[in-house]
Formats: C-alpha cells, structure tokens, sequence
C-alpha cells in the first residue's frame, strides 16, 4: 500500500497515522494528504474553514442571548457560496436539525455579485474591503426543500425538469390541469396551489437585499487579523463615560474606533482570538462553548474525545489535531520501539469521575506499563481487548437525543485497560457515534466507512464490531431521513 504520509507535515491539516500511512482529515478536507476541500468558498485567507457549522448553530440555538450583531438573525461575514457548499456536502448538517430551521434566513456576502466590473469577488477581496460587499438573505427552507426533491442545493440557476426528467413526466398533466384551474380560481390561491408544480427548485437566495453587517476595511485593524479575522468598529459603550481614547469631541482614533472578529468556533463572542486573532483556542476546550457557560453545547456537534489527552488541539468540530508523534481520536496513539502503535495513558478526560475511575482501574488491574514513555515496547491489555475505530467527525455528527451518552461511553472505552491499540490484536471494536440515528444515511455511510477501513472487518466478514442505537424501529431507523413524518 502506497503510504500517504510519515509525519504530521505530510497531512497539510490533517494528522498522520503513521502506523498505517494515511492521512485522518478534518472536517471539511479529503485526498490522501487532506488537500481538498468541500467548501472552497468557505476557505480563509490563511488557510483553513471557516467554522460554518459551529457558528450556524451558535446563531440558531443562541441567537437571543448574543449581542454582536443587531440582527438578531445574522450569523456574521460569511459567503453565501459557503452556505450553500455547507448544506449540500454530505453529512456536514442533519436533515433533522435543517428541517428545523426552515424559518430562519440570514444575511450573507454573495461573492458572485460583489466584484467590480461584473467579476465574482473573493472573500478575501470583500473583507479587505468590505464597501463592495453584495448583501443578500439565505433561506434555509430553500435548502430543505431543494433536499427533499432530490436536487443538491446550489445558487446558480437550473431547470428541475432537465435534471429529474421522471418527475418532469408527472408533473407534466398536473400543470396543464393546473393551468385549466387558474382562470375559474382566485389568481393568489392559483399561485399557491400551484407552487409545488414549478419547473425550478426553491431559490435559496432572497428577491432583494439585506441590510449588511458593519465591516471596516481589514486595514484598520491590527495585523489585518492575521488573515484569520475580520475589522469591526467598536460599539459605542451603554453609557457616555470620559475615557482616555476618546477625544474632546467624542470621536475615536482609527485605532481605538475598530477590533478584530476572530474565524474560530468561539468567534460570534467578542474577545475569542484576541486583538489580532493570533491566540489559539485552550486545549481544555472539548466543544462549542455556550453563551455565558464555559462547557461544551453536546447538540453542535461531538466534542473532541478525552479534551484531545492533552497532547492536542480541539478543532470545536469533533477533530483533534494532534502534537507530533501522537494520532487517533483521542490523541492516544503513538508508535512503541517495535513500531507497533500503544495507546499512551489518558486522564484528561471530559468527566472527572470518569478519569478517577480510570486511574483506580489502572491500579488495581496493575497495568501502569500502558502509562510509560514511548520506547519500551507496547505491552497487550487483557482480554477481551477492545480496539476504537477512529471515526470521522462528520460520521459522529447527529441529533440532540442523549447527546451526553455516546460521549461518556466512549471516555470510558479510552481508558479502559482494555483498550487495544493494533486492531489485528484486537477482539472487538468499537464505532463510536450518535446512538440516535434519524439521518439513516450517515448511520449506512458509517458502516460503509469502516468497512473500507477496518482490518477487522475484513477478518471476522463483520462480525466483533459493536455499537449503540437507541431506537424503537430497529433497522427502520437505516431507512429515515429525519424527524420529520414525510421524511419517514
């Protein structure tokens, strides 16, 4: 097998397993060295994703409680290509929690219409100058229903008929008796009656534009944000108060009068990122954080396994880019003397009673070994071992039902002395992930996953390989596509 990388440096955004000579990618990224995105309007100017999802979800479920924007229903200075690349990638938002925000539009940068001269602009000409910004409304309904009829959810311009000619042919008598109807009808029941039989799907662009966001050019900011943010004026404080930057007349210097926003997770909070957007995110952070709370929102997303054991960084999308020498869900892993891969000990874990359990586990079944410096050779837990597939996050993604119980099981499989790091040594293996699965799709697209990826699979035809699904209906849960009845 061709070995994709050896280090860290060879996954661009990824991390190396070395043991098996692939590239594990974050959201967002595939290609053997992590080098392709799926929302290359979404890319910043530094490199990277802006974190479209984390902060959709944030604007969603905690919009009231946020005080950036005066809009209330504004996410920040994203790209409506973004949008639209973000709900048509697979797997990247639940149809369950799309079909939910069916009332919700929100403004957005078209870069179609914001170059001069009739050229598409790019994000980061808009932010360097953000007067030349094209404001419009995203429907997120426009989203849902384009979804539903089959169709992946674009902003060009396109013929339903032409691309699902089956539906076109039943369509077909259903619009020439409509047309029969419209003259004996009120014309405003005619056009409503007759939505569902349009030859174009939903545009997911409002007619009109939107009132923009108040940007400064990235010049007037410190560092220009270090290509990772945006320039923002200051807002002026509740009450008028002497302060010392101000001059006699109340105006502001073009220093004091802007500040960074930051293109993290956390971003939609002032201060995230730091005056020029240069700090990173604490290691301890597992997950979005909500308003006013310094813990994880479970519902955004799946929070990075064990805080990344310390030995890494939390994407906020369920990634951990791990320090060198370390790989895997957790951060765990690592290449014993043998080059056989060992799971190093864990004790950052999310809970700590989980990580107190653990450490009293350690003792009492005298496997301290496991917790040694790399270098003396991987001992073998006792049976029966448990390896940990390294799941996607976009695979662990799923609805807000027991959001708390994957995770704490699968803290407690990472400590486990149990735990098997070489899955040819291993006698079961755990897929991590959400144990409501309404999206059947990504609960078939898992298993698809790990069966191109596990050996283990390919050992036992399938077999040994375990994992948790709360559910009334069985494997109907495969076949439905959300909460919704019409989905079912």
């Amino acid at each position: 097998m061709l070995r994709a990388c050896q280090s860290h440096r060879d996954c661009g955004l990824g991390v190396c397993n070395p043991w098996r000579g692939w590239c594990e990618c974050p959201v967002g990224w595939r290609g053997a060295s992590c080098e392709q995105s799926l929302l290359p309007s979404c890319v910043l100017p530094s490199g990277g994703h802006l974190p479209v999802r984390s902060w959709v979800l944030h604007a969603f479920h905690n919009g009231p409680a946020r005080d950036r924007w005066d809009d209330r229903s504004a996410i920040g200075p994203v790209a409506c290509e973004c949008l639209a690349e973000w709900v048509a990638a697979p797997f990247l938002l639940e149809r369950s929690r799309l079909n939910g925000m069916r009332g919700w539009t929100t403004p957005c940068i078209s870069l179609a219409e914001s170059g001069s001269a009739g050229g598409a602009s790019s994000f980061a000409e808009v932010l360097a100058r953000p007067s030349s910004a094209v404001w419009r409304r995203f429907s997120f309904a426009a989203a849902h229903d384009t979804l539903r009829l089959g169709l992946t959810p674009s902003l060009a311009s396109r013929n339903m008929d032409e691309e699902l000619p089956a539906v076109a042919a039943v369509l077909a008598p259903l619009r020439q008796r409509a047309a029969q109807i419209r003259a004996v009808v009120d014309p405003a029941d005619a056009t409503a009656a007759d939505s569902c039989l349009l030859a174009e799907p939903p545009r997911l662009l409002l007619n009109g534009s939107a009132p923009p966001l108040p940007l400064l050019p990235l010049g007037r900011c410190p560092r220009e944000c270090g290509g990772r943010g945006w320039c923002e004026p200051v807002p002026a404080p509740a009450r008028r108060r002497r302060r010392p930057w101000l001059s006699s007349t109340g105006a502001s210097s073009a220093t004091a009068a802007a500040r960074c926003g930051c293109f993290l997770a956390g971003g939609l909070r002032a201060g995230v990122g730091g005056p020029a957007c240069d700090e990173e995110l604490p290691r301890r952070a597992a997950g979005p954080l909500e308003d006013g709370a310094a813990g994880p929102a479970p519902h955004w997303g799946p929070a990075c396994p064990a805080r990344c054991s310390a030995r890494g960084t939390c994407d906020w999308q369920g990634f951990c880019n791990c320090d060198v020498g370390y790989w895997g869900l957790d951060c765990a892993l690592r290449l014993a003397a043998d080059g056989s891969p060992e799971a190093g000990r864990v004790e950052a874990h999310s809970n700590r009673t989980l990580a107190r359990r653990a450490a009293r586990r350690r003792r009492r079944e005298g496997d301290e070994r496991r917790g040694g410096e790399a270098g003396q050779g991987a001992s073998r837990p006792p049976r029966p071992r448990v390896w940990v597939f390294d799941m996607p996050p976009q695979f662990r993604f799923g609805v807000d039902f027991a959001a708390g119980f994957d995770a704490r099981l699968l803290d407690r499989f990472l400590s486990s002395t149990r735990r098997e790091a070489d899955p040819s040594r291993a006698d079961y293996a755990l897929l991590p992930g959400p144990p409501l699965v309404i999206d059947g799709h990504r609960l078939l697209a898992r298993l698809w996953h790990v069966r191109s990826r596990s050996p283990l699979w390919r050992g036992h035809a399938g077999a040994r390989h375990a994992m948790t699904l709360l559910t009334e209906r069985a494997s109907m849960d495969s076949f439905q596509l959300s909460y919704a009845d019409q989905d079912r």
